[in-house]
């Protein structure tokens, strides 16, 4: 059986999670006919009952923890089923199947920053100096896929006009 040090599992579950999500848009994409409302109905009759199984394989007391929930919990249940699962990923869902990935691409890859952001002002997080790190490099990324998309988009109208 292959062991794993807590970072290293952490790396794939990364790693495995980017490559699915990436095969899912790419899938998206190809759904010409299917609305997606359908797919995101689809996604969490499939969703459900997977992670159900793993809360009851790896977690202890949950119908307690939601018999005792308040207000606040069942805000943050309502704001991940409806508004990040629907809105979010149905809205994402949407402009894939509408608009290049190479447009929609630079959305992704700045959420982290934007979210760290908000968790900052929002609740206190800490500025270190290796978030900053991090959100350069993500911002530099974003700065070279725009560069590119800019540059190429220059040329073709340069070759176009005499």
């Amino acid at each position: 059986m292959l062991r794993f040090s807590r970072k290293e599992g952490i790396f794939i579950i990364i790693f495995v999670a980017t490559l699915l999500y990436s095969l899912g848009a790419i899938l998206m994409r190809k759904l010409k006919d299917v609305g997606v409302f359908n797919t995101q109905a689809w996604t969490a009759v499939i969703g459900l009952p997977i992670l159900l199984s793993l809360s009851l394989a790896t977690e202890s007391g949950q119908v307690a923890q939601v018999m005792a929930m308040n207000s606040t919990g069942w805000a943050a249940i309502f704001y991940t089923a409806v508004l990040s699962s629907v809105v979010g990923y149905g809205g994402m869902n949407f402009l894939l199947k509408h608009h290049p990935v190479t447009l929609i691409a630079p959305i992704l890859l700045s959420t982290p920053v934007f979210a760290a952001v908000a968790a900052i002002i929002a609740f206190g997080d800490a500025l270190t100096p290796r978030f900053l790190a991090g959100a350069s490099l993500t911002m530099l990324g974003l700065a070279v896929i725009h560069l590119r998309d800019w540059w190429k988009k220059r040329q073709i109208v340069g070759e176009l006009l005499p």
